[in-house]
């Protein structure tokens, strides 16, 4: 992958940028993204509007259980920057554990000189929370493509990953991950403790939804990224794919253990060494199989990865659920 060097597990905040055109109609979630920070925080960026009669953003938000109406305007005045922090009302922080939806809208003058706003963005959903820690370090989890609100929970030594989100493939990105930024060189390795299901309220469950590792060229969707990963029901039981360029270029899918001899508890590992990624299963974790080939990303990694864990349903509205032990999740130079 890239030059060989020192892990770094400090939170990049400069890294996240992300651009909306927000005066016009934009499609959600591609265009602005929000971000958990410790202690409630939540950290919003968008792109700016190409437009130069725009003179600011509003920033809104709301509950889940609100409709687009209702949502609070963020910032008093106009901000001219692409991003910004959430604090709350009173500087504390949001409330743990609520999930929130922001939107934007660009301010611009109108013919007649007049402040106007544009239409809204889409939306993103992030929950305010404090960090898991795991024997990787403190990681945090946001939802990547969906308004549907993951979970991630830590309860003794067991993570549980509860997700929607439309699937990672072809030109989807949705899912719950559960990770952190990361330089350098690395092997990212954990234990899936049990064979993933779907939500039991689930009238139609999915069988391809996904459970696993994940390292991500950064944290928006369409970044490249390499998932290894099980199912709830599907075969094979391991299966290595990703994106080696943006925008869901270059996809690949490469087979490892078949369904019937996939056992758990699963370790499932991969190896970023310069541009490239390497994948490997094992069922004790001290025999590992390669699964499929090294995929090599070229310039498409940066310095900075994203690595951790991720679930998805595989249809959006509906939820999968996967465990992980949190102890097993390491993140180890290379």
């Amino acid at each position: 992958m890239h030059r060989r060097g020192r892990i770094h597990l400090a939170a990049l905040a400069a890294a996240l940028t992300l651009g909306v055109g927000i005066k016009q109609s934009a499609h959600a979630q591609g265009n602005l993204q929000a971000f958990p920070r410790a202690g409630g925080a939540l950290f919003v960026t968008w792109q700016s509007a190409p437009d130069p009669a725009v003179v600011g953003y509003n920033v809104y938000r709301r509950e889940t259980s609100l409709t687009a109406d209702k949502a609070t305007l963020v910032n008093p005045q106009p901000v001219t920057a692409t991003s910004l922090l959430d604090t709350g009302a009173n500087g504390s922080g949001l409330p743990l554990g609520t999930p929130v939806i922001y939107y934007a809208k660009a301010v611009y003058k109108d013919a007649a000189g007049a402040m106007a706003e544009g239409n809204k963005s889409g939306e993103s959903v992030v929950t305010p929370q404090n960090p898991i820690t795991v024997a990787a370090g403190n990681l945090l989890y946001w939802d990547i493509n969906t308004t549907n609100p993951g979970k991630a929970t830590l309860d003794g030594n067991v993570l549980t990953v509860r997700a929607s989100g439309p699937d990672l493939w072809d030109n989807t990105d949705g899912q719950t991950f559960v990770g952190m930024p990361v330089m350098g060189d690395y092997q990212l390795t954990a234990q899936i403790t049990e064979q993933p299901v779907n939500d039991p309220s689930d009238d139609n469950p999915n069988d391809w939804s996904k459970f696993g590792v994940e390292i991500r060229g950064g944290p928006f969707r369409g970044d490249p990224f390499a998932i290894l990963f099980t199912s709830a029901n599907r075969d094979p039981g391991v299966l290595y794919e990703g994106h080696t360029t943006f925008a869901f270029g270059n996809t690949y899918s490469q087979g490892g253990s078949a369904q019937s001899d996939t056992t758990f508890p699963l370790y499932l590992r991969l190896v970023k060494q310069g541009s490239k990624i390497t994948a490997f299963q094992s069922s004790n974790g001290q025999d590992y199989t390669q699964v499929g080939d090294p995929q090599d990303y070229g310039v498409n990694l940066g310095p900075v990865t994203y690595a951790g864990v991720f679930s998805t349903a595989a249809r959006d509205g509906q939820y999968a659920i996967g465990k992980f032990a949190a102890d097993s999740i390491k993140i180890e130079p290379k």
